[in-house]
C-alpha cells in the first residue's frame, strides 16, 4: 500500500512540476511583450493621452493633462470659475477648501482644483467653461 501512495505522490509532484513551469513561461512572456492598454485591477484603460490647450491666445504646456487642465482653470480666473458651481464626482471643481481624504487635487494659488477625470471629460469641461465666461478656449488631445 505505501507503494501505491508513493507512486501517487510522485504523479502529483510531476504535475505541479509541469503546472508551475507553464506558470513561469507564462510570466516570461508577459514580462516581455507588455501591451498598449493598461489596467488597473478588472478594469482596461485606454492608451495615455495629453491635453493642449489654448486659452485666449495663450499655450499652456506645463506637463501632465492634469497640470494643463489646473493651469487652464487658473488663467480664466479660478474664482469666477469657482462661482459656476460645477461638480466633479460629488467634489467641487475648483474651492478654496481641500476635499477630505480626496487625493486628485492640484493646488493653485491657494485654490484646489479636482482633477480625477478622463481627458474627453476635461476638454468638454474647459470648453463648456471657456464660453459660460466668454474666454476663448482651444482644446486638443494628444494621442
Amino acid at each position: 500500500m505505501s507503494e501505491m501512495v508513493k507512486n501517487m505522490e510522485e504523479l502529483v509532484l510531476d504535475g505541479f512540476d509541469d503546472l508551475i513551469a507553464d506558470a513561469l513561461a507564462t510570466i516570461s512572456k508577459k514580462q516581455r511583450s507588455p501591451t498598449p492598454n493598461r489596467k488597473i485591477g478588472s478594469h482596461h484603460k485606454g492608451p495615455k493621452t495629453g491635453l493642449r490647450v489654448t486659452v485666449d491666445g495663450q499655450d499652456i504646456n506645463p506637463g501632465n493633462a492634469n497640470e494643463v487642465f489646473a493651469t487652464a482653470l487658473e488663467r480664466m480666473g479660478l474664482e469666477r470659475v469657482s462661482q459656476l458651481g460645477i461638480r466633479l464626482s460629488g467634489i467641487a471643481l475648483v474651492s478654496r477648501q481641500p476635499a477630505m481624504g480626496y487625493q486628485s487635487q492640484i493646488r493653485k494659488g491657494g485654490w484646489y482644483v479636482t482633477t480625477h477625470a478622463n481627458n474627453p471629460y476635461k476638454k468638454r469641461k474647459l470648453e463648456e467653461i471657456g464660453a459660460a465666461l466668454g474666454i476663448p478656449v482651444a482644446v486638443e488631445i494628444d494621442r
